[in-house]
C-alpha cells in the first residue's frame, strides 16, 4: 500500500497537483483523535504521523484518478480472479497430488512462514486446512469470508450496469461464493438473489415456492453440516461469554462485535482502537472493527456519523446515477453492511471510495 501511495503521489507531483482541503481536515483529524486516544490509554506513539494518510490517501488519489470508473475496474479484477481462483481451487481440491504441489512450492518459497498455515500468491489462496473434505476456497483474499463479501459487491455492481442480476457473470461469481462455505457470503446471497425472485416478473405462487424451497434448503444444509452449525454455535457460545470473563485475545466475530458495543459505552465521544496498542488489554487486536458497531467503538459517534454519512450518500449517489430503484439502494446499503459486520473492510479502499463519492457529490455532479 505504502508503495502504491509513493508511486501515485510522484505522478501527482509531476501533474502540480494539489490535495483538496477536505481530505487535509479529514487526515488531520483522524491524527488528532488518535492523539487523544493515545493519551487516554497509555499508548501514545507516533503511528498517528502515518496511519492517518495510508488509510485515507490511497482511495483519494485513485479516486482522483479514476471517478467511478474504479467500479469497472474493481469488478474486472474480482470476477477475472474468481474464474482463475475457480479453476485452481478445482484442481486443489479434487486433485491430491496438485494440493501437495501447491503446499510445497509455497513452503519453498515461502521457507520462513508455517508450513500448515493459509499462504497467498498473486492469483490464489491456499487455506489452512480446515479437517473437513472440501477446502474453503479464499480466491486471492486473506480468507473465504473477505472474498464472499468483495464478490457480492462485484455481483451488485454488475447488476448496477447490466441492469441484470442474473447475468452470466454473476452466475460465475455465485459459484465462487458457495465455494466460500462462509456463512455471511450466503446469507447476503440470499438476500440478494429473493429480492429478485420477489420484485421480478415471476408468476406469485412459483415465487413463494422458490423462497421457502431455498430457505429450506439452506436450513437442512445448515442443520447437517459439521463446519457451519457447530462451527457457528460454538464460537457464539464461547466468545459471548468470554466478553464478560477475563480471558484476553480470544479471536472470533462474536466477542469483536460484543467487546466493541461494549468499548463504545465506555468511550462513546473519542472512541478506542484505530491504532491497535490502545486497545491491546481488552483483547481480539486484530479484529476490534468490524462493521458499524466496530466503526463507532474504534472512532467515537462523532466522526462515525460523519463517515457513516457520507458513505451510504455516496452508497445512493452511485446506485441512482445509474438509474437504479430506491428498493434496490435499500438492499445495497443493508447488505452490504450485514456483509461488513464479520470483516474489518470498512476501512479499505473500496468502500472508502464510496465515502469520497458521498464528500464529493457535487463535483462528480458537475462532470
Amino acid at each position: 500500500m505504502r508503495a502504491i501511495i509513493f508511486i501515485i503521489l510522484l505522478y501527482y507531483v509531476k501533474k502540480n497537483f494539489v490535495i483538496n482541503d477536505k481530505i487535509v481536515i479529514l487526515i488531520l483529524g483522524v491524527a488528532v483523535l488518535m492523539i487523544i486516544q493515545g493519551a487516554l490509554y497509555g499508548s501514545l506513539n507516533y503511528t498517528f504521523v502515518y496511519k492517518p494518510i495510508w488509510m485515507f490517501l490511497a482511495p483519494y488519489l485513485l479516486f482522483r484518478i479514476l471517478k467511478l470508473d474504479y467500479f469497472k475496474y474493481f469488478f474486472n479484477i474480482v470476477y477475472f480472479t474468481t474464474i482463475t481462483s475457480l479453476i485452481i481451487y478445482s484442481l486443489y481440491t479434487f486433485i491430491p497430488p496438485f494440493n501437495e504441489f501447491l503446499r510445497n512450492l509455497f513452503v519453498l518459497i515461502y521457507p520462513y512462514s508455517g508450513a500448515d498455515w493459509a499462504r497467498t500468491i498473486l492469483i490464489f489462496h491456499i487455506p489452512q486446512p480446515s479437517g473437513f473434505f472440501f477446502e474453503r476456497n479464499g480466491s486471492i483474499f486473506h480468507e473465504a469470508g473477505a472474498y464472499g463479501i468483495y464478490s457480492m459487491m462485484a455481483v451488485f455492481i454488475n447488476t448496477i450496469y447490466s441492469k441484470n442480476p442474473f447475468q452470466k457473470k454473476n452466475l460465475i461469481l455465485f459459484i465462487g461464493i458457495v465455494t466460500t462455505f462462509s456463512t455471511t457470503a450466503y446469507i447476503i446471497m440470499f438476500l440478494f438473489l429473493s429480492y429478485f425472485l420477489l420484485t421480478g416478473r415471476t408468476n406469485i405462487l412459483v415465487k413463494i415456492v422458490i423462497i421457502i424451497s431455498f430457505f429450506i434448503v439452506s436450513k437442512g444444509i445448515y442443520n447437517e453440516s459439521v463446519f457451519l452449525e457447530q462451527k457457528i454455535r460454538s464460537h457464539y457460545y464461547t466468545q459471548m461469554a468470554s466478553i464478560e470473563g477475563s480471558e484476553k485475545n480470544v479471536r472470533g466475530r462474536f466477542f469483536a462485535l460484543g467487546m466493541s458495543v461494549k468499548s463504545f459505552l465506555e468511550s462513546p465521544v473519542f472512541g478506542r482502537g484505530i491504532d491497535d496498542e490502545t486497545r491491546i488489554d481488552i483483547g481480539e487486536i486484530g479484529a476490534f472493527g468490524y462493521g458499524i458497531p466496530g466503526l463507532f467503538a474504534r472512532f467515537g459517534f462523532l466522526f462515525a456519523l460523519l463517515y457513516l454519512f457520507y458513505l451510504f450518500k455516496g452508497y445512493y449517489y452511485f446506485c441512482k446515477i445509474n438509474q437504479m430503484n430506491k428498493s434496490f439502494i435499500y438492499l445495497f446499503i443493508i447488505v452490504i453492511n450485514i456483509g461488513l459486520l464479520t470483516q474489518v473492510l470498512f476501512f479499505f479502499s473500496t468502500f472508502i471510495y464510496f465515502f469520497y463519492i458521498g464528500l464529493f457529490k457535487k463535483e462528480l455532479s458537475e462532470k
